[in-house]
């Protein structure tokens, strides 16, 4: 297992920051499929910046799994994996992102995304921006069982008053 630094830092606003860049207002995830250069490119001005881990181009997965064919949403996936894997070589830990279900979907959901990460060698994951605990559960319940040695980190999007929306 992976022994985590004291403080840890990470990239962020991946979306924002694409769309400064190239100034689309398209989910930054189809990049992953069409314009590679970009995700890596983002990627690598994040690990030049000092930070600690990279997270996958997939914050918005689970929204696009139902935007998608079947075959088009796992191959962003696999996309993603890869962009986030040729930047961080050894330099940097690659991290999972996902972000929340619809409102719609459960445990289930995360799941299938989950054995895809998985199955690419990716053992730590980010749930980010959570407004409730709907599904995550299970997900980490799923991860443990298939990689104990996995990493797994939640954080919730909370207001002043520390609740969420839900």
């Amino acid at each position: 297992m992976t022994k985590l630094p004291q403080r840890f830092i990470f990239d962020g606003a991946f979306g924002t920051y694409y769309t400064s860049l190239y100034g689309s207002h398209e989910i930054c995830e189809l990049a992953n499929l069409y314009h590679g250069e970009r995700v890596q490119r983002i990627h690598k001005e994040y690990v030049d910046a000092g930070a600690q881990a990279i997270k996958t181009n997939t914050f918005s997965i689970m929204r696009l799994k139902e935007e998608c064919s079947e075959e088009t949403w796992q191959n962003l996936i696999y996309a993603a994996i890869k962009h986030a894997k040729a930047i961080a070589k050894d330099k940097v830990i690659v991290f999972a992102d996902l972000g929340p279900l619809e409102e719609h979907q459960d445990g289930n959901d995360y799941i299938e995304v989950i054995d895809i990460f998985l199955k690419a060698g990716i053992t730590h994951f980010l749930f980010e921006t959570l407004t409730s605990n709907v599904g995550v559960v299970e997900a980490c319940d799923h991860i443990k069982q298939n990689c104990f040695d996995a990493v797994v980190m939640i954080s919730y999007a909370v207001n002043v008053d520390g609740y969420t929306r839900k």
